[in-house]
């Protein structure tokens, strides 16, 4: 298991409120896990879908989207498919 420390952002009452609502909102356990899941999506845009670790990665976060409730119909993806001929 990785240690962990602690880090320290400044928000506004209004702000951290906010912060829990969407987290709870999107299923998160906390505003925690909500801000970590934020800026882990934010590092993984450049994912490589050409190596094996990408895609696991890919389908990783594609996995916690979905539990967060942020995916989309398969209906919308079958269209995007056939509007890219």
């Amino acid at each position: 298991m990785v240690d962990k420390i602690a880090m320290t952002i400044h928000v506004t009452e209004e702000e951290r409120q906010q912060l829990e609502k969407t987290a709870q909102e999107l299923g998160y356990e906390d505003a925690e896990s909500y801000v970590l899941a934020l800026i882990q999506e934010a590092a993984q845009k450049d994912i490589d879908l050409e190596t094996e670790e990408g895609i696991a990665e890919g389908l990783r976060q594609s996995l916690r989207e979905m539990k967060a409730g942020l995916g989309r119909p398969i209906s919308e993806l079958w269209d995007e498919f056939e509007n890219d001929d």
